[in-house]
C-alpha cells in the first residue's frame, strides 16, 4: 500500500477541465497546494485515438516529481514517484483506493536517495532537493565499466550558470568516485566517459 502522504495526484483525471484549458496537448497550472501541475494527453501513432493522460506534480524548486497515468476515460492506472530522472517507486492501481507497489527501484541501491541528500548537505554543503541548485540526478544499477550501482549528480555553479559540477557516487557505499567541472552542451561525452578517460591515463 502507498502512504497517503506520498499520493499527490487526483485519482480521476478531469478530462472536461483539461479540454477547456489545454494549450495544444498540455495544460499547466498551480493546484491548491501550490504544486506545479503539468497535464498531458497522449494519442496513438496516427494521432487520432486518445490512449491516455498524464498528470505530473512537483513543489516549486523541488526535485521530487509525482506522476499519475490514466486511461482514455480518466481512471488512474499507475503512479510513480521520482527524484529528478531517477524513478524511485511505481504503483499499479487495482481499485480506486488500492495501489500496490509494482516496482521498487530503490531496492537496487543500498545507498538511498535520502542518504545521497544527506551526503551532499553535510559534506558538500549542497541541497540537491532544490532544483535551482541541482540540475539533475540519474542512477543506474550497473555498467560494464564501474561494475556497481551509481548515482550521477549535476550541480549548477549558480542558478543561471551554464557551468556545473558532475559527480559519480557509488550506489552502495556513497563514496564519491569522480567529479568534474563541465559546461552545458560542451560535447565532452557522459560523466562515465570522463571517468574512463582518467583511468586510461
Amino acid at each position: 500500500m502507498i502512504d497517503p502522504s506520498d499520493f499527490k495526484v487526483p485519482k480521476k483525471f478531469n478530462i472536461s477541465i483539461f479540454n477547456q484549458h489545454k494549450d495544444g496537448d498540455e495544460y499547466h497550472f498551480t493546484d491548491k497546494y501550490d504544486m506545479n501541475v503539468r497535464q498531458i494527453v497522449w494519442y496513438d501513432s496516427d494521432g487520432q485515438k486518445i490512449e491516455g493522460y498524464t498528470d505530473e506534480r512537483n513543489h516549486p524548486n523541488s526535485g521530487y516529481l509525482y506522476s499519475g497515468y490514466y486511461d482514455p476515460d480518466g481512471f488512474i492506472k499507475s503512479y510513480e514517484i521520482s527524484f529528478y530522472d531517477a524513478i524511485l517507486k511505481k504503483y499499479n492501481c487495482e481499485t480506486p483506493n488500492n495501489f500496490v507497489l509494482s516496482d521498487d527501484y530503490d531496492a537496487l541501491y543500498k545507498f538511498t536517495v535520502e542518504n545521497l541528500i544527506t551526503l551532499f548537505r553535510l559534506e558538500l554543503n549542497v541541497d540537491i532537493t532544490d532544483s535551482r541548485i541541482c540540475r539533475n540526478v540519474e542512477r543506474f544499477p550497473d555498467d560494464e565499466f564501474l561494475k556497481c550501482p551509481q548515482y550521477l549528480v549535476y550541480i549548477n555553479k549558480s542558478p543561471n550558470s551554464w557551468e556545473y559540477t558532475g559527480y559519480i557516487i557509488h550506489g552502495n557505499t556513497g563514496k564519491i568516485l569522480f567529479q568534474i567541472n563541465r559546461f552545458i552542451n560542451d560535447k565532452r561525452g557522459s560523466l562515465i566517459d570522463n571517468y574512463m578517460e582518467t583511468k586510461r591515463k
